[in-house]
């Protein structure tokens, strides 16, 4: 409750500019001590900017998340994205390319058990498969600690020293006309690398993540093969990636263990 709360004041702070914390409380329904402590949090993380009696925004298409707000945010959505990606997409004895996201967090943890071989940058992918039966590759660089990353030159050349038959790259914006997007250039670049070396390279995306549009492209919509994501998504929205030709699977939220794919 409080991380969706947290989420729903950076929005409003970043849609007028600014927010004052008596309108956030009646927004919200919460208190105006509440609100002073979620801005306080927020603003600890550089995801606003604290001014007299409320909050401004830093800036929009620049803003990134950290990673442990992001893994808390629709996480029913990510473990159902997860699932149909594990049973529907990925094939015994593959190599599997997953970024430092907090969806593809989740499909390494439904990747237990299978014994398939996982190239990775994300600290906590490799924390979440060490001791299973999957063969874990973790390629070097600089540890990043917002994202929980290894990035820069070291881990760009450590993933083009893999050919991996797929790659799925998380994003935290995805529209037709840019494709995939997201807001740190070291991230992309190693992102990039990952699907440029998979025979195929799917975007996994909440719904939330649709039709928005951030710093920069990872990719075109060109170079992926599909697009992973949940009921929640606009039809409309989904229509266009359809239109380029490319693959779009669809995880059924209800229930666990419950899903379903449209292609």
């Amino acid at each position: 409750m409080r991380q969706t709360r947290l989420r729903q004041i950076h929005d409003l702070v970043l849609e007028s500019g600014s927010a004052r914390v008596s309108a956030l409380s009646t927004t919200l329904k919460v208190s105006e001590e509440t609100i002073r402590r979620d801005l306080d949090e927020l603003a600890s993380f550089g995801l606003v900017r604290r001014i007299r009696g409320g909050a401004a925004a830093p800036g929009t298409t620049l803003t990134e998340y950290p990673y442990q707000v992001r893994q808390q945010e629709n996480r029913r959505e990510k473990r159902a994205i997860a699932r149909v990606v594990v049973d529907t997409i990925i094939t015994p004895g593959s190599a599997v390319a997953l970024d430092a996201g907090s969806t593809t967090l989740e499909i390494a943890r439904a990747l237990r058990g299978t014994g398939v071989t996982v190239v990775t940058n994300s600290l906590p992918i490799l924390s979440e498969l060490i001791g299973s039966n999957c063969s874990v590759v973790a390629v070097g660089g600089v540890a990043r600690a917002r994202s929980r990353s290894l990035v820069g030159p070291l881990a760009e050349r450590g993933v083009r020293d893999f050919y991996c038959d797929f790659a799925f790259v998380s994003a935290p914006a995805i529209n037709a006309t840019n494709g995939p997007m997201d807001t740190d250039l070291e991230e992309i670049e190693v992102k990039r690398c990952m699907v440029r070396q998979s025979t195929r390279a799917y975007a996994v995306v909440d719904h939330t993540k649709l039709g928005r549009t951030a710093f920069s492209t990872i990719c075109s919509s060109s170079e992926l093969t599909g697009v992973v994501t949940d009921d929640g998504a606009d039809e409309g929205l989904l229509s266009e990636f359809r239109e380029l030709g490319l693959e779009v699977v669809v995880a059924r939220r209800d229930g666990e263990g419950s899903d379903g794919d449209e292609r």
